[in-house]
């Protein structure tokens, strides 16, 4: 408890690089994630307290984060020219799976959906997920790791996600937290990258109107799981025949 209280008030941080900054930023977040976790487990299945054992286990983590964040990352593509720096759709593959991913949020409860299509954009597999949700950012968050864990159980591989939230895909590709409050679904989302071959790229929000309707209709129902073309509403059917 002692490191964690020199995390919150350490005064050193400001005047320190910007590297520095951000090493010390993840492994703040992962301490306090692991003794938070710790502290469950105590409160609620009598474990027993192992200090070294946490602190191994951030040790681990941050060094995992980080050689993966010192990995080149070639997913995002930026145009030439005048248009430099600025980002772009990447054109689909019509033989390659792709999966679109949106979330809605409201009064709380978030609600996000993962639409698969394979060739000729035939829907191969859809997903919805409703949970409690304390920001847009993580809702968003949380519909990328819903695409990612469909693709890890479907075995796809070169499977592309896509997000038309352009902060998260930022923050997935430079492999930085783009939101503090988020900072544990960020490494979540980062690690669970790195185990699966899949690319998470941007698209505009008027192409992906078929998965924000799909999250709509899951957040009016509350409902999860996977679920088939011929369960959705009407209206959020018709989006979905025009999105092919």
């Amino acid at each position: 408890m002692d490191l964690v209280r020199w995390i919150i008030h350490t005064t050193q941080l400001p005047n320190a690089d910007k590297e520095t900054r951000r090493e010390f930023t993840l492994f703040a977040a992962v301490l306090c994630e692991r003794v938070w976790n710790a502290r469950n487990s105590i409160y609620h299945n009598g474990h027993k307290l192992d200090p070294s054992g946490i602190l191994l286990q951030v040790q681990l983590a941050v060094a995992e984060f980080t050689s993966v964040g010192n990995q080149e990352s070639h997913e995002v593509m930026h145009t030439n020219g005048a248009d430099k720096g600025r980002w772009r759709e990447q054109r689909r593959d019509p033989n390659q799976v792709t999966i679109h991913v949106d979330a809605a949020l409201q009064q709380g409860r978030g609600s996000v959906a993962a639409i698969a299509r394979g060739e000729n954009s035939q829907i191969l597999r859809m997903e919805v997920l409703t949970f409690k949700a304390s920001s847009p950012e993580e809702a968003e968050g949380k519909a990328i790791e819903l695409g990612i864990n469909m693709a890890r159980q479907q075995n796809w591989e070169d499977c592309v996600i896509l997000s038309d939230n352009l902060e998260w895909v930022k923050a997935i590709q430079s492999n930085r937290a783009h939101c503090w409050s988020i900072m544990h679904l960020c490494l979540n989302i980062f690690a669970l990258v790195t185990l699966c071959s899949v690319s998470i790229r941007w698209t505009r929000r008027d192409c992906n109107k078929s998965a924000h309707a799909v999250a709509k209709w899951a957040s009016r129902l509350n409902i999860s799981g996977s679920i088939s073309f011929w369960e959705v509403a009407p209206d959020v059917a018709t989006i979905l025949l025009s999105d092919e």
